[in-house]
C-alpha cells in the first residue's frame, strides 16, 4: 500500500509513505520520502530521503539521506547529509557534503543521550519518592 500525503496529519502508518508539502506528527513507514515537508517524528523500517525537509527525529532502520533538510535528532544505520543541518546523529557511518553541519558527531550523541537519560531518572525517582 503506497500513500500520499499533501495536508497536515496526526499519524500516518504506510509500507511506502511519500510526503509532499506536508506536515505529519508521527509517521511510521517501511521507506519515507519527503519534499518540501516537516514532521516532528518519523520511523522508518528501511530508507528515509528527505529534500527541502525538516524533522524533530527521523529514525531510520537503513540509509538516511538529507538534502537541503534538517532535523534535530537523526539514528540511521548510514546517514548521509548534503547542504543540511543536523543536531544530534548516531549512526555507524556518517557522510556530510558541502554546507552540512552535525552539532554532534555519533560519540558525543551517546554522551549527551545517556546524561539526558541519567537526569530523568533521577527527576523520576526523586519525584516517585516524594510522594509517598
Amino acid at each position: 500500500m503506497e500513500e500520499e500525503a499533501s495536508t497536515t496529519f496526526r499519524s500516518v502508518e504506510a509500507e511506502k509513505l511519500d510526503l509532499c508539502e506536508s506536515f505529519v506528527v508521527m509517521a511510521n513507514a517501511d521507506d519515507v520520502r519527503m519534499s518540501g515537508s516537516g514532521a516532528l517524528a518519523l520511523v522508518a523500517r528501511h530508507d528515509v530521503e528527505a529534500e527541502r525537509s525538516g524533522a524533530c527525529a527521523i529514525i531510520a532502520g537503513g540509509d538516511m539521506a538529507l538534502t537541503q533538510s534538517c532535523a534535530c535528532t537523526l539514528v540511521a544505520r548510514r546517514a548521509e547529509v548534503r547542504s543540511g543541518w543536523v543536531g544530534m546523529v548516531v549512526s555507524s557511518e556518517v557522510e556530510l557534503g558541502e554546507g552540512s553541519t552535525v552539532l554532534l558527531d555519533p560519540r558525543a550523541s551517546v554522551g549527551v543521550a545517556a546524561a539526558f537519560g541519567a537526569a530523568f531518572a533521577a527527576v523520576l525517582a526523586a519525584m516517585f519518592f516524594r510522594r509517598r
